[in-house]
């Protein structure tokens, strides 16, 4: 009789063992849920916002980013510190979305910037 009810009680015991750890678990998987959806929130907000803002005065907008087409002739180095002075910095162009083909001029530089 000790000796089943011995077994019963250790039964028991890893049963509620068992349980703890799945409730810690579930806890711990319903936390980290919770702060995925609100990142997914806070970018989906931040996404929001940046497709709504205007560029500066003669920039571009191309997705999320503003495009300044400069017609000046500058080596890199001085292309990329004109860029740099306005917040900026020099494309790589990763598309054909991105590549500018609307006027010839353009064949110097391109400035971005993510607003």
């Amino acid at each position: 009789m000790n000796t089943e009810r011995d077994r019963l009680q250790n039964s028991l015991i890893s049963s509620t063992t068992e349980r703890d750890q799945t409730q810690n678990s579930h806890m711990s998987t319903t936390t980290e849920r919770d702060q995925l959806q609100n990142s997914l929130i806070s970018t989906t907000t931040e996404r929001d916002q940046l497709q709504n803002r205007s560029c500066p005065e003669g920039w571009r907008r191309f997705g999320c980013g503003c495009y300044y087409l400069s017609t000046e002739e500058k080596a890199w180095t001085e292309s990329r510190q004109d860029c740099l002075e306005r917040g900026a910095d020099l494309v790589i162009v990763n598309s054909e979305e991105e590549q500018v083909r609307d006027r010839e001029s353009y064949f110097l530089y391109l400035s971005m910037m993510y607003y």
